[in-house]
C-alpha cells in the first residue's frame, strides 16, 4: 500500500529528501511535531526550513503579515495559543510576537482558559496586558482619523482640520461603519482600507493613509516589547536551535 502511495506523484512531495503527503507541510500538527523533533536532535537545516514554513502563518515582518489572506489569518488565530507554547518549547522565538498578536484577537476567557490549549501563566498575563495596550493604540496612534468628528482630542481637532473644508459632511456612513464593523475589539495593527467611509476627498485622505501606515510600522517594530520579549533583533538572534 505504501509503495503504491509513494509511486503516485500526485499524492506526495519530498522535503529534505523525505516523502510526505502533499498537504502535510501545511498541517499544523505535522509542523509542530517536525519542529520539536528537529530541535531535539539538532537537525539545524531542516529545523530552519520548518520554522520558515511556520513564519508564513506567523510572520516576523509587517509586509508578510499584511499579505495573509483573511482565511489564513483565521486559521492562524485558531493555532495561536499552541504556537506560543511551541515557540517556547523549541526556542523558535521569532514566531512569538505575531502569535501573541493573533492570540489577542481572542476573548479574555479563551486566552485565560485556553480553548483547548493552556498558556504558561506568564504568557497569559503578557497576552492580556498586551491586548489592552493594542486596543488603546487603535484610536490614539494608528486609527485616530475614525473619530475626527466625535472627539476634539484626536488628530482632527479644531486646529488641525483638513484644508479641504468641503470634506466636512455627514458622519452617518462613518458612524454606521464604527457600529457594524466585524472587529468589535480592534487592535492597533489592523490595516484600515475603507477610506471612503470618512467622507474625504483623495487629497485629504492621502496624508492620513501615510500616517496610518507609518504608525502601524512603528507599532510593529515595538510589538515584541509590548509582550516583554525584547526586540525583533534579539528574537532573531535566539532563533538557532539550542545547543
Amino acid at each position: 500500500m505504501s509503495k503504491t502511495l509513494l509511486s503516485d506523484k500526485a499524492d506526495f512531495k519530498t522535503f529534505e529528501g523525505c516523502p510526505y503527503f502533499r498537504d502535510s507541510l501545511h498541517s499544523h500538527t505535522f509542523l509542530d511535531a517536525a519542529l520539536r523533533v528537529t530541535t531535539k536532535y539538532h537537525f539545524s537545516l531542516i529545523r530552519a526550513n520548518i520554522a520558515s514554513e511556520l513564519l508564513r502563518n506567523f510572520p516576523s515582518t509587517l509586509a508578510a503579515f499584511d499579505a495573509l489572506t483573511p482565511e489564513r489569518l483565521r486559521r492562524s488565530q485558531r493555532k495561536a495559543l499552541s504556537v506560543i507554547n511551541l515557540a517556547r518549547d523549541t526556542s523558535c522565538l521569532e514566531l512569538l510576537p505575531s502569535a501573541f498578536y493573533l492570540c489577542c484577537r481572542m476573548s479574555a476567557r479563551d486566552i485565560l482558559h485556553g480553548a483547548g490549549k493552556l498558556l504558561r501563566s506568564e504568557d497569559a498575563i503578557r497576552c492580556v496586558v498586551g491586548r489592552d495596550e493594542l486596543m488603546n493604540t487603535w484610536n490614539k496612534r494608528t486609527h485616530p482619523f475614525l473619530y475626527k468628528n466625535f472627539k476634539s482630542t484626536t488628530t482632527f481637532s479644531i486646529d488641525s482640520r483638513p484644508s479641504c473644508m468641503k470634506c466636512y459632511k455627514s458622519t452617518s456612513e462613518l458612524l454606521e461603519y464604527l457600529l457594524t464593523r466585524d472587529d468589535p475589539e480592534p487592535l492597533g495593527l489592523d490595516l484600515f482600507t475603507k477610506w471612503d467611509v470618512l467622507g474625504l476627498c483623495s487629497k485629504c485622505v492621502a496624508p492620513l493613509q501615510t500616517q496610518h501606515q507609518e504608525s502601524r510600522e512603528q507599532l510593529w517594530e515595538a510589538l515584541p516589547q509590548i509582550y516583554a520579549l525584547g526586540s525583533w533583533e534579539e528574537l532573531r538572534s535566539q532563533q538557532a536551535a539550542p545547543g
